[in-house]
């Protein structure tokens, strides 16, 4: 029986406090160890300025695995990740798992579960697991550490969502996929072009699946500064989707496919991203779409249920105020052209 072939990839920038943690648990892997698939891992790590490759090569010498790591002179989350999908990883990998280098698997059959869930869904090509904060395993836990451990559980209320962190994805839809730079929140972007067929069909969300009883854990962001830092970055990230997603629906509907369209966009001119957001921003005092970003925590509260409707309910008012003051700064930074690249 011919084996399939998986492709591990670790995005890592400066990542030596970490690396060889993330490296450990994914190494204990009980996946590695299956007589039906082959897998090997890539540590790509792009632009660091640490010790992150050493760190990883030594890791990697003290394992059997089938493991390399890559180092990419240029830094960005983006590049790493198309050069990983699109010339890094044998052109017969079946199929990928993307994770970042500063998370933990405390479970070693996490990723054969992901897998296992996803092939028992042919439609699917994309699962996740869950993501976990790292307050979660604080027994001393104050208000603010609380709160914040409610809102990760009503942002994890509903359909599955991609987490950048930890996925797996079919070759055959990853390798549509290209991403533009700079782009701040790539996972919105690969949800959105997994579940719609590299915007060829109507979004679909039964095309992503997640694997119950799985996690991985991160750290959390607990100082309010940092916190108010990380939202506003994600906020304008996911306005500056949206106009790409506008965009890309438009070149698909005359014909083009929309990941060689975006390499050939970015090969023509590295900044076309970049001057496409600042041209649309200029268009419009309120960026689009921002008012309804400010109540996305009350439309994930409205799918709790009984208790956990009632135990959410000050993460839902909280999140919807700092949603709000999130949404002011990140206005004012756009009209100033601030877009934290």
């Amino acid at each position: 029986m011919e084996l399939m072939k998986i492709s591990l990839g670790v995005l890592a920038h400066n990542e030596e406090s970490g690396i060889e943690s993330t490296l450990e648990d994914l190494l204990k892997q009980d996946l590695w160890n299956s007589d039906d698939h082959q897998l090997e891992l890539w540590v790509v790590v792009n632009g660091s300025t640490d010790r992150t490759a050493d760190l990883a090569n030594k890791k990697l010498a003290q394992s059997t695995a089938v493991a390399k790591v890559i180092e990419l002179t240029r830094p960005g989350k983006a590049n790493a990740w198309n050069q990983f999908i699109h010339d890094l990883s044998p052109e017969d990998t079946e199929l990928f798992f993307l994770a970042d280098a500063d998370i933990l698997l405390p479970r070693p059959d996490a990723l054969r579960l992901m897998l296992e869930e996803l092939l028992s869904h042919p439609a699917a090509v994309a699962v996740v697991d869950v993501p976990v904060k790292d307050l979660a395993g604080n027994s001393h836990q104050g208000a603010a550490s609380r709160l914040s451990l409610s809102a990760s559980a009503l942002a994890s209320a509903g359909p599955p969502k991609l987490c950048g962190q930890l996925y797996a994805a079919r070759a055959t839809a990853m390798r549509k996929i290209f991403l533009p730079e700079p782009l701040l929140v790539e996972d919105g972007f690969i949800k959105a072009m997994l579940v719609t067929d590299a915007f060829t069909q109507p979004e679909d969300l039964s095309r992503l699946v997640r694997a119950d009883g799985v996690y991985h854990i991160y750290e959390a962001e607990t100082a309010p500064g940092s916190i108010y830092k990380h939202e506003k970055r994600i906020l304008i990230g996911s306005l500056c989707n949206f106009i790409l997603f506008d965009r890309v629906r438009q070149t698909v509907e005359t014909g083009h496919q929309a990941g060689p369209w975006l390499r050939e966009k970015m090969e023509e001119d590295p900044d076309w991203f970049r001057k496409l957001i600042q041209e649309t921003f200029r268009k419009s005092f309120i960026p689009k779409g921002i008012g309804t970003m400010v109540w996305v925590p009350f439309r994930q509260w409205r799918m709790t249920q009984g208790r956990s409707r009632i135990k959410s309910l000050p993460a839902m008012l909280i999140r919807t105020l700092l949603n709000f003051l999130v949404a002011c700064g990140a206005t004012f930074d756009i009209r100033k052209g601030r877009f934290f690249w």
